[in-house]
């Protein structure tokens, strides 16, 4: 019943809050991240998961974090974002990253049209009260990516090995 438990919250509300803190900070704190990790970590002994499986999800989050710092070194997306697509990676396995990666890039897609109309569209005055969202309206802003990357792993996820083990 824990595991369960844990199966069902640990990846989406660290998705979820992952991106609603974008949205608002532009920030994905490195403990959701951290929490990613260390329930995988946790969770993984019950799985199911044959150690082959278990070292092939290790080597794949190991290999998204490296390949994300080479992105953020070169300004494409922000230190959170590489690591919290490393840490659902990690989750995923090489199963389901590929697809995890396709769809974090859609939902890019749709997220840049989306910021880009808020941006050349005058907010309604209850609205351009809220700080977060002035900070779209000013060009100040940047793609909160984390948005993205949340949807992408909430679409995946019900496909992955974790639920079809509860």
């Amino acid at each position: 019943m824990f595991y369960e438990l844990c199966v069902l919250l640990i990846f989406p509300f660290a998705l979820i809050y992952a991106g609603i803190s974008d949205a608002m900070s532009f920030t994905i704190s490195n403990k959701v991240s951290l929490a990613l990790f260390v329930g995988f970590i946790l969770l993984v002994p019950f799985s199911g998961l044959s150690l082959e499986a278990i070292g092939s999800h290790i080597l794949v989050g190991f290999l998204m974090l490296v390949i994300g710092f080479i992105f953020f070194a070169r300004g494409y997306f922000g230190g959170g974002d590489a690591k919290i697509i490393a840490a659902s990676s990690l989750w995923l396995g090489p199963e389901y990253t590929v697809m995890f990666l396709i769809f974090a890039a859609f939902y890019g897609g749709l997220l840049s049209v989306i910021v880009l109309k808020i941006y050349t569209t005058p907010l309604p005055p209850f609205l351009a009260k809220q700080k977060w969202l002035v900070n779209y309206q000013t060009g100040t802003a940047a793609v909160p990516y984390g948005i993205a990357i949340g949807l992408s792993g909430l679409s995946i996820y019900p496909y992955s090995h974790w639920l079809g083990l509860i």
